[in-house]
């Protein structure tokens, strides 16, 4: 402690107030920081979830194009086969796909008789 010509008391940091004005300094430049890091880990935690949202978008849309193609297929492989076992057009073995359809005979359709 070293005394002052007006006989104020100073210590290592000059005066009461000096003391003062320098914490309030610290404590005006750590604010930014602590603002600025808790923004990048916010803005990490954004990038992780935008990321896993893009993943998960990308296997849906796989998941959607496998299945697209295996009911293709399903459709495709089950039309062939009845068309192969009997002589039945493909209008037939399309609507022998549909579920609770009823061919109401006319002049215009054939009545197709079961082997």
């Amino acid at each position: 402690m070293r005394v002052g010509f007006d006989r104020t008391v100073f210590d290592k940091h000059g005066s009461a107030s000096a003391k003062k004005r320098k914490r309030d300094i610290h404590y005006r430049s750590a604010l930014p920081i602590a603002v600025a890091t808790t923004a990048m880990m916010v803005e990490g935690l954004v990038a992780v979830a935008v990321v896993a949202q893009v993943v998960i978008t990308t296997a849906v849309v796989i998941m959607l194009v496998v299945m697209t193609v295996a009911l293709v297929v399903k459709t495709v492989t089950t039309a062939a086969l009845l068309m192969m076992q009997s002589t039945v057009t493909l209008d037939a073995v399309v609507l022998s796909l549909l579920p609770n359809y009823t061919i109401i005979p006319s002049s215009h359709n054939r009545v197709l008789k079961k082997p």
